[in-house]
C-alpha cells in the first residue's frame, strides 16, 4: 500500500506496530475481564461432579419455497417452506460461575443445532 502513496515503508516498522496495538488490545481485554468473576463452589448435590447440562428446543424456520416472488401475489403456489431445527446449549455444572453482583455466567459452553 505504501507503493501507491509512493512512500517507503520497511516491514520491521509495520510489524512493530501491529504488535504494540495487539498489546493494547490485550490489556483492555484483560481489564475488562472482572476480577470477581470465580469459579462457583462445587454443587452440594448427589450427582456426579463432572455433570452434564443440557437445554434442548425446537423451532420452526421459514424458508423460501419454489414459488418464492412469483407475480402477481394472488397466483396460488409454495411461497414459503417449513423445517423444524433443534438446537442445544451444552456445559459442565463445574463450569458454572457468578460475579460479584451473583449474576451467573458460563466459563465455556457449546451451541449445536
Amino acid at each position: 500500500m505504501a507503493a501507491c502513496w509512493g512512500v517507503p515503508v520497511d516491514d520491521a516498522l509495520i510489524h512493530a506496530q501491529v504488535q504494540r496495538a495487539g498489546e493494547r488490545a490485550d490489556q483492555q481485554a484483560q481489564a475488562r475481564i472482572p476480577a470477581s468473576a470465580t469459579l462457583a463452589p462445587p454443587p452440594q448435590t448427589t450427582g456426579s461432579p463432572g455433570a452434564l447440562v443440557i437445554m434442548m428446543d425446537g423451532w420452526m424456520l421459514r424458508h423460501r419455497g419454489g414459488d418464492w416472488g412469483v407475480r402477481p401475489a394472488t397466483v396460488a403456489g409454495e411461497r414459503g417452506a417449513w423445517q423444524e431445527c433443534k438446537s442445544a446449549g451444552i456445559y459442565h455444572l463445574a463450569q458454572a460461575a457468578k460475579t460479584s453482583g451473583e449474576r451467573g455466567l458460563l466459563v465455556e459452553k457449546f451451541v449445536v443445532a
